[in-house]
């Protein structure tokens, strides 16, 4: 079993990283997918080696890893060069390409949950002053994934 913390585009918004900074140490894994990657080097002392990071379109980058996680193959990126601002159907052929059963992106800013072509998509949405900041929580426990989108504001304690 694992669980996950997923982040994206927070494009400088530490404060709101602060505000669910103590989600680090309930989690196996943090995932930053992009957009401000480096936002997280403040947090790297309480974070530690469990942090995975994609450069997005505003760190000049793009290009996905894959990781293997209690038996489930994640493709992690941040989107642009997929293009998911238009639709999910470039990214959906890379991760079935590569065997993927749960992909995490960002770029659009916009929170979700989706099973599409077999896959199971996550986009946590955005940690920006200029919308309403979330993030997700994915579990990974023998094959099977679970994910939901969190609140910054709600600073839900109980996961």
């Amino acid at each position: 079993m694992a669980k996950l913390l997923v982040l994206s585009d927070t494009h400088g918004q530490l404060d709101n990283i602060r505000q669910i900074s103590h989600l680090f140490d309930r989690c196996d894994y943090v995932f930053h997918l992009g957009d401000y990657y480096v936002d997280m080097n403040a947090f790297t002392d309480l974070i530690g080696d469990k942090l995975y990071q994609v450069k997005g379109n505003c760190d000049f980058g793009g290009e996905p890893i894959f990781l293997t996680i209690d038996g489930v193959k994640i493709m992690a990126v941040h989107g642009n060069k997929y293009h998911v601002k238009s639709s999910l159907t470039a990214l959906s052929i890379k991760a079935r390409e590569e065997n993927c059963q749960l992909v995490l992106f960002g770029h659009t800013h916009y929170a979700e949950v989706i099973e599409y072509n077999g896959v199971t998509f996550v986009n946590p949405g955005n940690m920006t002053a200029f919308s309403h900041p979330t993030y997700a929580i994915v579990d990974v426990t023998n094959g099977k994934i679970q994910a939901k989108i969190e609140s910054v504001n709600k600073n839900d304690e109980g996961i």
